[in-house]
This record gives C-alpha cells, structure tokens and sequence, in this order.
C-alpha cells in the first residue's frame, strides 16, 4: 500500500503554500529511516498502516523466526558433522608421532626409575649390621664377653668372684651327745661302707653322723632310702615333720666292745596305733633293717621272734642274734622311737633321754 505525504511550508502557516510533486514512497524506505533517526520530525503528518495489512506482516515475520529457530540446530549438526569430517580426514601421520612421543616418554620413566632404584640399592640404602652373637664367661674372676653361641656364666665380675659354700644349720640332736662326725656324701659313694670305716676312740660313747649331700643335710625320707631301709607307711606317717631339715631325726654310731652299732632316733607325732603297727612289723623288720647291722650277712636269730624288755619304765623290744653284742631292740620313750642294734646302745641312748635322776 503507497500512501502519498503532502508538506507544508514549514516557514510560515500564513503564507500559500505551492503544491509540490507528489513523491510515492514505500513502508520500508520510512521504516528504515524512522529506525535510524528515531521518532518521524514533529508536524510531520503520520498515517497508520490498516490492522490486516500488520498481523500480516506479523505472521510473516514469525514464519520466519520459527523457520530460523529450526534451522539453527540443523546447522548446528551440519556443522559438527563437517568438523567431524575434517578430524576423520586429518593424515593418520599426525597421530603416529603422538603414540611414538607416548611410547618413548613410559620408556624413560620406566628406565629412569629403573635406574634410580639401582642407585638406592647400591649406595643409599642403609644395611643393619648383622647382630653378633656373644655370651659371658669367667676368666681370671672376670667376666668376660666371648663371641659365638654358649651358656652364660656371668653378668658382672662380681659374679665370678670365688664364693665360700654357706654352711646349712646344723639342727640340735634329740638326745645329749658326746661328739659329732660329718659324712659327704656323693651319688658315687656307698653310705654305709663309709659309716663302717669310723673309728671312735672311746667306748661307750654317743657319737652323732650328719650325712650332706652337695653341702646339703639329707632330710629324714633320703636318708632312710640311702641307707636302704624299708619303713612301713602306716609307721612313717607317724614321724613328726621337720621345722628344719634333719631336726626329726638323729643318725648315731656307739662304740662297744663288740665293735660299733648304728641306730636311728626319729621323733614321733601323736599316734594311738604306733604301738601296735610296730609289732606287726616285727615280722619283717630284720630284712628291712639289715643295713643297720652294717654285717654283709644276717645271721639267724637267737631267740624265737621278738622278746620284751624294760629298762627305766621303757618297754624294749628286741630280738638276739647269737653275737651276744648284736640285736635289734625298738622303745619309744619321750615321743622318739628308737632303733638300733645292741642292748647296750639301747640302754645308753634312753639314759641320755631320761637321766637316773628323773626315774
């Protein structure tokens, strides 16, 4: 649609205006201007476009945006696509050099790490000093550290300074005596031939034996079993139990005409069957108290099984060999069985624990 602009005289309203040629212009060259320049000059005659003529316009123009706004993801792909392209068409020689640089950099480092361990291994890393093994011994009263394996016989030097043995306490006899022997004892050595091989000087006297082994006191039990005794239990479980070791027992040798005799004093618990178990141990009790004898050979006995005695209100019991100076005799007098092998000894041993003055 063309519409046709009149001008006015813009000089002066009272002056006659001469009618000019009539110029056609379209909406387009006004819009444009109108857009560039702003709003049209004041006194300017406007004339709006009919409203069919402008939603035509409009749906023309949104046409266009909505086909423009379709075509803009297809260019989108389009152009993806043609990059795509050129990377697929790039030379492969180009990509080579790349994996060859990749190759050749995990080469280096696999070498250089390589390398650096070597060097670690050979001159930086630190290797412990094998431990020595060593142990102690006593050399001159010193103590010593010796190389290699071995027992340790020493932590100071104090330790291999020379100890004098400590002596045991020598428990009290159970009866007054008149002297003391001492007898080592080894695994090696025969108790009762050493017994046998002392000499006493006098006639009836009481000379009391203390046996050690290893500087030791033999106790009651060990020194029945090394002298090759046999007790009976219902009997040795009426001995009174030691405070210190050899204070419930005093081994002896008494000197007689005949030769020395061995006894044994053992103290005794309180028991109401001792009597009795003693008596019925008679029947073996020369077999089981052999070594006291200290003769190689048991000659048969004198009399018919075992006699009564009684001596300073002691009941004895004995049994007579044909040596007039050898028997077996057992009592109890004071709590204190007593076993030997003489009558003499027996009445010697029972006038220590009960002097005349007392009867």
């Amino acid at each position: 649609m063309f519409h046709v602009l009149g001008f006015t005289n813009m000089e002066g309203s009272n002056q006659p205006h001469k009618e000019e040629e009539s110029v056609i212009r379209t909406m387009a060259s006004d819009i444009k201007r109108l857009s560039k320049k702003g709003a049209p000059p004041e006194g300017l005659p406007v004339f709006s476009m009919p409203e069919k003529e402008q939603e035509k316009i409009k749906e023309e123009e949104g046409g266009k945006v909505v086909q423009q706004i379709r075509q803009e993801p297809e260019a989108k792909k389009e152009e993806i696509k043609k990059n795509e392209q050129r990377k697929d068409e790039e030379p492969q020689d180009k990509k080579k050099p790349m994996k060859l640089v990749m190759i050749i950099s995990i080469i280096v480092l696999i070498a250089g790490g390589l390398g650096g361990f070597v060097y670690w291994w050979n001159y930086l890393r630190v290797i412990p000093p094998l431990p020595v093994i060593t142990h102690y011994e006593c050399q001159d009263s010193q103590c010593i550290s010796i190389n290699g394996e071995g027992t340790d016989q020493c932590q100071i030097h104090q330790d291999c300074e020379p100890v004098e043995p400590i002596e045991p306490v020598i428990p009290e006899a159970l009866m007054p005596i008149h002297s003391t022997n001492t007898i080592e004892f080894t695994e090696q050595d025969n108790l009762i031939e050493k017994i046998a091989a002392i000499e006493l000087e006098k006639n009836n006297i009481v000379n009391r034996l203390i046996v050690k082994k290893d500087n030791q006191i033999l106790n009651l039990l060990d020194l029945v079993s090394i002298l090759n005794l046999v007790i009976p239990k219902n009997i040795s479980s009426s001995f009174a139990e030691a405070e210190i070791i050899g204070d419930n027992y005093t081994l002896f040798l008494y000197k007689q005409t005949q030769g020395n005799r061995l006894g044994l004093v053992i103290k005794i618990a309180q028991s109401e069957t001792l009597a009795t178990n003693l008596k019925d141990w008679e029947i073996t009790m020369t077999n089981d108290l052999e070594s006291l004898l200290l003769i190689e050979e048991i000659p048969p006995a004198f009399t018919e099984g075992f006699q009564d005695n009684i001596y300073r209100d002691i009941a004895i019991r004995y049994l007579n060999f044909p040596d007039p100076g050898l028997s077996i005799d057992y009592g109890i007098p004071d709590n204190k069985l007593i076993l030997t092998t003489s009558q003499e000894s027996m009445y010697a041993i029972i006038s220590l624990l009960m002097p005349a003055s007392e009867n």
